[in-house]
């Protein structure tokens, strides 16, 4: 154990080496472990067979680099409850977790303390940082939580590599999401940037998404730029339910009530469905606070590339008569059934302009037209006229207490 004097408290590195008893020697210094100390894991194997669960605040775990120290719950026995199931639970404030690699958690790898469809308020826990992370067949599922940090972490094979829902002011940048259902998903958030990120060969790329079951509804003010979304073309497990909201060859996904999203300045390309899509939410509505309707949504100076080749579902008919769809697909729908009603939207503020497609071809915009929000193509008047450019501002940069970084 090595002691540091930080602004008058004594914080302390307590030092926990794999090997025999590793997990008992690590569960006794979370509980030991007090603010502003740092637990401190050695290179090797860390085989957990119980939930690590991180309550006390001002708390760092971490390793000696995701290539060094790995922690793995496949010895861990599954639970029916989602918290018991997941590897490392965030339960306080100012933690931070960094430079190492997890695996094999039977749910989340990391996770916060409430999960599911519950209504969600307040938020429960403040800045959390995610750095330098390695995450194999296992997600970062965090709900309800202010300022959020995910800085170069690897998600892989799994549901959401990194899912943030119901939160406030949150970062993910340079993070490598590949080979999931959607490299990264934002549901129900405010202020969110998303930036200098590469999400490739999953499901489908970004995903924002506004679900009606929660308190903290109709997400906006979201920043997705700089990044890389690449041949998202994996073939889906989950064709029906919440997962079957996204399509095989998705890049970016807009979905819901979400507004005042600007996506600008991104390399998107390969992605067999669309390299962009804005819908609605396409269910019923029994909350009457809730808008399924995406509204101020700007797309301007990307870089596209083929998209389009492989669409899906009632679009696959274009397809089979030899044609490809554009980059930028809206369904169009300005009215949606909300709490046994026809509500209609918000007038629409959709504003695409100064993209540019890599092969030199004009960017391609297919509005599907569709009268009600899934109301079938029997109800459509597609065209691919562009809407008229909205004013939009775009949202201020997202600032942590955390992080010195501006993006």
């Amino acid at each position: 154990m090595f002691l540091v004097a930080v602004g008058g408290i004594q914080a302390r590195t307590l030092k926990v080496d794999a090997g025999a008893g590793a997990e008992a020697r690590l569960q006794a210094a979370l509980a030991e472990a007090k603010d502003g100390d740092v637990i401190a894991l050695g290179a090797g194997l860390y085989e957990l067979t119980a939930t690590l669960k991180m309550s006390t605040p001002g708390v760092t775990l971490q390793g000696a680099g995701p290539d060094q120290t790995r922690i793995s719950f496949a010895q861990k026995p599954a639970s029916k409850d989602l918290i018991e199931n997941t590897g490392i639970v965030i339960a306080g404030d100012r933690l931070v977790l960094r430079d190492f690699a997890l695996s094999d958690s039977k749910g989340p790898g990391i996770g916060g303390t409430v999960f599911g469809t519950e209504k969600i308020s307040p938020l429960i826990v403040d800045n959390i940082t995610f750095k330098n992370l390695l995450l194999e067949r296992n997600q970062i599922r965090l709900t309800a939580a202010r300022h959020v940090l995910f800085d170069k972490v690897t998600a892989r094979d799994t549901f959401s590599g990194i899912q943030t829902t119901t939160s406030e002011y949150v970062i993910v940048r340079n993070c490598t999401l590949e080979r999931n259902h959607v490299g990264l998903e934002v549901e129900n958030d405010y202020f969110v940037d998303i930036y200098d990120n590469v999400a490739r060969d999953n499901v489908g790329g970004i995903m924002m998404l506004d679900m009606p079951m929660y308190n903290h509804i109709n997400g906006h003010s979201i920043r997705v730029f700089r990044n890389k979304v690449l041949d998202n073309n994996k073939p889906s497990k989950f064709p029906t339910g919440i997962g079957g909201t996204m399509r095989t060859g998705t890049g970016i996904l807009v979905m819901g009530g979400e507004s005042d999203i600007h996506i600008f300045d991104n390399d998107i390309s390969g992605n067999g469905h669309a390299n962009i899509t804005i819908v609605a939410l396409p269910w019923q509505i029994d909350n009457p606070d809730f808008n399924a309707i995406p509204n101020d949504i700007v797309v301007r100076n990307n870089r596209f590339g083929p998209s389009g080749f492989a669409p899906q579902d009632n679009l696959a008919a274009v397809k089979a008569a030899g044609g490809t769809l554009p980059d930028v697909i809206w369904d169009g729908a300005t009215t949606f059934i909300g709490a046994g009603q026809i509500k209609t939207s918000p007038p629409l503020r959709l504003t695409i302009k100064d993209n540019m497609r890599t092969d030199g071809m004009p960017v391609g915009f297919l509005s599907l037209g569709l009268t009600i929000a899934n109301g079938g193509m029997l109800f459509s008047e597609p065209t691919a006229k562009l809407p008229e450019p909205a004013k939009a501002e775009e949202p201020a940069p997202v600032r942590l207490p955390q992080d010195n970084v501006a993006g």
